[in-house]
């Protein structure tokens, strides 16, 4: 038996990147997989700053730490993760930006 009856969890460490630069806005995540899901969220931007493009690990913003039932519910999420945790970006605007709050929502 694998998944919560057993007792068994599944831990995971996602690396939170914007798939372009840009003007960090807000890291938006599903409402229900941040319920099920999210135990940790850390974030090393705030809003208004600027952020690369994932190249490697330079363009890393945060990083959530997620438990799911069973390794197979973590590969099919991660194959996925976009549809469940995207970054909001803005095109840079120079020094004037913006700042905005972080907004965890769908």
């Amino acid at each position: 038996m694998v998944g919560p009856a057993s007792g068994k969890r599944f831990l995971a460490s996602y690396q939170i990147s914007s798939l372009v630069q840009g003007v960090f806005r807000a890291l938006e995540i599903d409402p229900e997989f941040l319920e099920k899901h999210v135990r940790e969220i850390k974030i090393c931007v705030q809003p208004g700053e600027a952020i690369l493009g994932y190249t490697g690990v330079e363009g890393v913003i945060g990083e959530l730490i997620l438990e799911f039932d069973s390794g197979e519910q973590q590969m099919d999420t991660f194959a996925n993760i976009r549809k469940f945790v995207q970054v909001k970006t803005e095109e840079s605007r120079g020094c004037g930006a913006e700042r905005t709050p972080i907004v965890i929502s769908s």
